[in-house]
């Protein structure tokens, strides 16, 4: 690291003459993920940095320093991180650790014409066009192709699968130029069907009694909630017994198969060290959760007991007046806070009563109304600041709760957009139906417009969408949303032509690293 510093500094004075007897120290700026998934690789580049710098200046001369920021492996922070560095006085940036935020920052740095090394980020987007961006590490290009090549000449495998993330920019590109260069070697993909077959997951298929029972009980209403959950504990440990006595049973290729009462006392110790372990992290994450629904059930009981509700439905209606859209914002936020941490049958008891009077008052259809404010009081469970589904997930995972419940409700865009659908276009929910054409057209406009708006939200394509494109996508989404024929061409056609324009891309690109 410390030569890797030195080397840095060192192409840097020879870029700018601002760092050439200098009087102060040079200040170099660090970013990378500090906290998250990825901290251990944010994390390890800090440290090595600090300490090559602790020993640069302990040589005497020049002085350098070193101010690590933390972009949680996030293109959009990692880039705000950068503009604090720039405030702070960074005159070179050891930026960033991974590959999508690099690609943004890098782009930036470019503009600002600031000298950028990263130690780790792979992508050949990283330096392309730019001079003054600089990669340490091998590219996605070099490790795609070597991967083959070193399984050809090593007779490692003539069938490979390759599972990777299309969202993800590192992955993506490890994985076009593997599949370029193994087509080229000879190595050949796993057809469909030479797949795992159905039989081998219905042969497990026993594992997903407990699931069936919770289910089967809730919605039954034979048992209490509490009854419901025991016994499906208890059906989980019993299904896990079994589990752990045909896995003994069946032994494995290196060995021959467990006698019936080695395999029974096996599983019995498996299953009773597996049934303790899983209840204590289940006690544990389930301290989040209640905390959580505590402080939402006092919330969610003020706002009821007080009458506020009610005072609600009045000021609402008169702050909307003629604008409709402001009655149902505001009406989708007192929903949001009346439905969080409240059960499904609760929720939707609260909000016919306070909030679906307020839709009706402004003139939409009850049935209308009364979807539009059940929706949202359902969605108030993946809605932070209070997302209890989410933050109960969270505790499962070991995830941090509010990135968990902003991911949520991104992943969620649906469930946020179509009662709107509902509140304009009636003909969703069968009301007010001219004929069955009407029906027809709501429901694919609907469905192609979430599809844009999902597509912009997530960035991703064929491949990754640029802002610019991203832009477009929400407006032709919304675009098929609004009512009218118009509308609903004019934003089919932006989203096609996106949609065309994303995959002729990406097929040149494909055929351009097959050859």
């Amino acid at each position: 690291m410390k030569k890797l510093l030195a080397a840095a500094v060192a192409a840097a004075m020879t870029m700018t003459a601002t760092f050439a007897m200098a009087d102060g120290a040079i200040k170099i700026g660090e970013i990378g993920p500090l906290t998250g998934a990825a901290a251990i690789y944010g994390t390890a580049v800090a440290n090595g940095a600090q300490i090559a710098i602790d020993e640069l200046n302990a040589l005497g001369g020049q002085q350098y320093e070193l101010n690590a920021q933390d972009d949680e492996a996030d293109a959009e922070k990692s880039v705000n991180a950068y503009n604090n560095l720039l405030d702070w006085g960074a005159q070179m940036m050891l930026a960033t650790v991974t590959t999508n935020p690099c690609i943004a920052v890098g782009a930036q740095a470019h503009e600002d014409r600031v000298f950028m090394l990263t130690p780790s980020a792979s992508s050949s987007d990283v330096t392309a066009d730019k001079d003054n961006v600089y990669q340490v590490c091998f590219t996605d290009p070099a490790q795609g192709t070597a991967s083959a090549q070193y399984i050809a000449e090593h007779k490692l495998a003539e069938k490979v699968a390759v599972i990777y993330n299309n969202a993800d920019a590192y992955s993506t590109g490890i994985y076009q130029t593997f599949d370029a260069e193994a087509k080229k070697l000879g190595l050949k993909g796993i057809s469909r069907d030479q797949l795992p077959k159905w039989k081998l997951l219905a042969r497990d298929c026993y594992l997903i009694i407990p699931l069936i029972l919770l289910v089967w009980l809730v919605s039954s209403g034979s048992k209490t909630m509490s009854h419901s959950a025991a016994y499906s504990i208890l059906a989980a440990i019993v299904v896990g017994f079994v589990n752990f006595f045909l896995q003994g049973k069946r032994g494995d290729e290196e060995h021959e198969a467990q006698s019936a009462g080695k395999a029974l006392a096996s599983a019995g110790k498996r299953s009773f060290f597996s049934a303790v372990e899983s209840l204590e992290a289940g006690s544990r994450g389930a301290i989040t959760v209640a905390v959580a629904c505590a402080m939402a059930g006092i919330i969610a009981g003020c706002i009821t007991v007080t009458g506020l509700a009610s005072i609600l439905i009045n000021a609402i209606v008169q702050l909307a007046g003629n604008a409709t859209i402001i009655g149902l914002v505001l009406t989708m936020l007192c929903c949001i806070v009346l439905g969080m941490g409240v059960p499904t049958t609760a929720n939707y008891c609260i909000m016919a009563s306070t909030c679906a009077p307020i839709l009706i008052q402004l003139g939409f259809p009850v049935v209308a109304a009364h979807f539009f404010v059940f929706y949202f009081g359902i969605v108030a469970d993946i809605t932070p600041p209070v997302a209890l589904a989410a933050y109960a997930g969270s505790a499962i995972a070991k995830s941090n709760p509010m990135k968990t419940g902003l991911n949520a409700t991104k992943l969620a865009i649906a469930a946020f957009i179509v009662p709107y659908i509902f509140a304009y276009s009636p003909a969703l929910l069968f009301e007010n139906i001219s004929g069955w054409w009407e029906v027809v057209q709501i429901c694919v406009s609907a469905l192609l417009g979430i599809f844009g708006i999902a597509a912009a939200l997530n960035g991703h394509l064929f491949k990754k969408v640029g802002w610019p494109l991203r832009i477009l996508l929400v407006v032709g989404g919304l675009g098929m949303m609004i009512p009218g024929t118009v509308t609903d061409l004019a934003g089919l056609l932006l989203v096609g032509a996106i949609v065309a324009y994303q995959y002729l891309s990406n097929k040149r690109a494909s055929a351009s690293a097959a050859a």
